[in-house]
């Protein structure tokens, strides 16, 4: 990934993740993409986000679980608050591991409407 696309990806998932959209990128401290292990417990090339569909309140409730490893799999962390796996495979381009983010995103409000 050369620097220009590796620039566009960040704010793609900054803006993913701002504070008040619906849906959201889970983000700690800035950081939206998560290592995929495999079973093994090696590390994969592959990452992940997750994208979260708001629920009640201001806030999501402390989510006590574990975070599925995978692809596209809803889970609820409480309080109608769902979110969705979504794997970005390594050796995608920035333009299709956007798209894919985009339809999660719209896959994930179709099932929570």
């Amino acid at each position: 990934m050369n620097h220009l696309d590796q620039a566009r990806f960040h704010t793609f998932l900054a803006d993913h993740a701002a504070e008040g959209r619906d849906p959201q990128l889970y983000s700690v401290h800035g950081q939206t993409l998560f290592a995929k292990y495999a079973m093994s417990g090696s590390l994969c090339t592959s990452a992940y986000v997750f994208s979260i569909r708001r629920g009640k309140g201001e806030r999501a409730p402390k989510y006590e679980g574990s975070f599925p490893a995978n692809d596209l799999e809803v889970f609820d962390i409480g309080a109608g608050w769902k979110a969705m796996a979504i794997e970005l495979p390594s050796f995608w381009s920035v333009d299709e591991q956007m798209a894919k983010i985009i339809a999660a995103e719209a896959k994930l409000m179709e099932l929570t409407a």
